[in-house]
């Protein structure tokens, strides 16, 4: 087990994870090993940054005790057709993906080794984050937090819960993003602008910033399935929430409970597509959304209906603004 720092820059092969010379320690990482990133790599006179760190040619599943991306790094770790391929846990105990500053990164945690999950991600700066979970449930990223940069979540990427803060922050998750036990990911986000394609749990919680449930992307291809948000808290001024979010045709595009306040907004009336209905509540669940003063609530979607049965959601309006849909009654 030990720090080992990448340098790159050995003559033909500078860039290569697999030549020992790119290595303070004159070897390639093994498991147990924590990959350090910084300042002490080459740099690279044709661009004026640090090497790339390309996994191309190292084989086999690492198992480390972390990542550590500091600012001195400008360089990229991996690349899209050839992330780093690892587990950020060993021997039990897991381990933090640290990135901080300019450059990319492509992480994929994966099944091939006897862990299989990291403790914590965290993104400080203007860089790029790709991070990846194979196939399998229990590959966990565990909780993320960016501030600054752009992070990009592959389709059925794990992770227990997102932190977004920082007025720069721009993160884009894919369809099927979810805890371990395919349970919605807990996410709160205090500034930027989120792109999210998957189902939201009951604690989500937007105070700044623009979240966008569903994209132009994936307006359809869930199979048949409802897409649930179980609970939406929006507050404060400058705060939109974009329910762009549609299932596929039969299928419901549904909020369960929403409270909107201190001057949040929650937009509905988006286009729709050829796609499913959205929906508020769920029937017999007697749910109670709320609008807030200087809040607002825009409901407007011809694909917009509340649920029924007994006893029935309903929204209370607190002096907020709650624009119904066109030509449609709303009981409540």
């Amino acid at each position: 087990m030990a720090d080992i720092i990448w340098l790159g820059g050995t003559t033909d092969h500078e860039t290569d994870a697999n030549t020992a010379a790119n290595w303070d320690l004159a070897r390639i990482p093994a498991d147990g090993d924590r990959l350090i990133f910084n300042g002490a790599a080459v740099t690279n006179s044709a661009t004026g940054l640090k090497y790339n760190c390309d996994f191309t040619l190292l084989s086999g599943t690492l198992s480390l005790t972390g990542i550590i991306k500091d600012s001195g790094f400008t360089g990229n770790i991996g690349s899209a057709a050839n992330p780093l391929i690892c587990n950020i846990e060993y021997d039990g105990t897991k381990g933090e993906f640290n990135f901080k500053g300019a450059g990319y990164a492509y992480v994929e945690l994966t099944t091939e080794s006897t862990y299989k999950a990291c403790e914590r991600v965290n993104i400080i700066g203007g860089g790029v984050v790709y991070l990846y979970s194979d196939s399998a449930s229990d590959n966990d990223w565990g909780n993320v937090y960016i501030s600054g940069g752009t992070l990009y979540l592959a389709d059925s990427t794990i992770l227990n819960s997102l932190t977004v803060d920082g007025s720069s922050t721009q993160v884009i998750g894919g369809k099927g993003c979810q805890k371990i036990g395919a349970t919605a990911v807990d996410i709160d986000i205090s500034g930027g602008t989120v792109k999210w394609d998957s189902n939201i749990s009951d604690s989500f919680r937007q105070t700044g910033g623009v979240f966008y449930w569903g994209t132009a992307d994936y307006q359809s291809g869930y199979g048949a399935v409802d897409i649930t948000a179980d609970f939406v808290d929006i507050r404060n001024t400058g705060t939109v929430f974009y329910w762009n979010m549609v299932a596929d045709s039969g299928q419901v595009s549904g909020i369960k409970r929403f409270r909107v306040i201190n001057g949040g907004k929650l937009d509905a009336s988006q286009p729709e597509g050829l796609a499913g209905a959205k929906q508020i509540g769920t029937a017999g669940g007697g749910q109670v959304s709320e609008v807030w003063t200087n809040s607002t609530a825009n409901l407007n979607s011809s694909a917009m209906s509340m649920a029924g049965g007994s006893p029935a959601p309903s929204i209370k309006c607190y002096g907020g603004n709650l624009v119904l849909p066109d030509n449609n009654e709303v009981t409540f």
